[in-house]
């Protein structure tokens, strides 16, 4: 409800899964592009929709920033592997 105000960012689910190549897709102006990507991928994970209200499930869709705050507050070490694991469980 805050974001529809127009007064409020909202973290999207593109902001987590991506949260690495947001800079460079903001720089490069494929941020639409990604968006796009990553809801046709989890139309093809089947992921339509929440399951329990029926929201639908988008790159768009709100999701708590907690989630990134965790992942960020374990040492975390990223590589090409596991970049691409993350890509193939969505």
């Amino acid at each position: 409800m805050l974001t529809k105000t127009g007064n409020f960012n909202a973290v999207t689910a593109y902001h987590l899964i991506n949260y690495n190549e947001l800079l460079l897709n903001h720089h490069l102006k494929k941020e639409e592009q990604a968006k796009q990507h990553l809801t046709e991928l989890f139309k093809e994970k089947g992921l339509q929709d929440r399951g329990i209200d029926r929201l639908k499930v988008t790159a768009e869709f709100a999701e708590e920033y907690g989630f990134l705050l965790n992942k960020k507050t374990v040492q975390m070490f990223i590589t090409k592997k596991k970049r691409c694991a993350l890509y193939r469980d969505v």
